[in-house]
């Protein structure tokens, strides 16, 4: 079974010639198209036929076990440095978007607060400024009425200044974590990371709350 892939809105033919080496926004409703799909370095990545079933909606096919790399890849052609593009989204979508853990200082993330293109925001500790930087960045977010949701696919000493972050602003919503990675992942601090419910409790102790071992 071939992989389909609904692409709508009044952008999508656009959206299409980006991702094929043909033109699919030329296309009559109820006509169809072959179109190859490559990556960055030009090779192939997948193909498939391209049906055109109304002005601001196609159906794309891919083959059987590509359907997932594809629609990865029609994502990162929504780069979070474009606003505009963003802001599209949230107006056009039903489903709550969140960005970005890509960006840097608070001037990035001003650009994504005044187009309003985000109802969460994913601010990283360890690259976008430091503590000091997501705090304005939370504060910036809060006039907005946008929540912090800090990215966090690090290990035990990030999470916990997250979780000092997050105990400090008031539109924390709730924080990225990675675990089970490694057996080792409690040896690195004392006390260890303790969760209980899917929290984890603020540590009472100076600083981050934690020992290096």
């Amino acid at each position: 079974t071939l992989g389909k892939i609904d692409v709508k809105g009044r952008d999508a033919g656009a959206f299409l010639d980006r991702l094929y080496t043909g033109v699919m926004s030329t296309l009559k409703p109820g006509r169809a198209r072959y179109g190859v799909m490559c990556k960055a370095d030009g090779m192939v990545m997948d193909d498939g036929v391209v049906l055109r079933l109304a002005d601001d909606h196609f159906m794309t096919t891919t083959t059987t076990g590509g359907a997932a790399g594809v629609l990865d890849w029609m994502e990162d052609f929504l780069q979070p440095e474009s606003a505009q593009d963003l802001a599209r989204l949230v107006r056009e979508s039903r489903v709550p978007q969140t960005v970005s853990e890509r960006l840097f200082t608070r001037h990035a993330y001003r650009r994504i607060l005044d187009a309003d293109a985000a109802h969460v925001i994913m601010p990283d500790v360890k690259h976008c400024g430091g503590l000091l930087e997501l705090t304005h960045i939370a504060a910036a977010a809060e006039q907005e009425g946008v929540e912090v949701a800090p990215h966090n696919p690090s290990g035990p000493v990030s999470t916990a200044a997250g979780v000092q972050m997050g105990a400090s602003i008031p539109n924390f919503r709730y924080m990225e974590l990675q675990w089970g990675e490694t057996s080792w992942r409690g040896d690195l601090v004392s006390p260890a990371e303790r969760f209980e419910r899917g929290m984890i409790r603020v540590p009472d102790r100076p600083g981050f709350g934690i020992k290096l071992n």
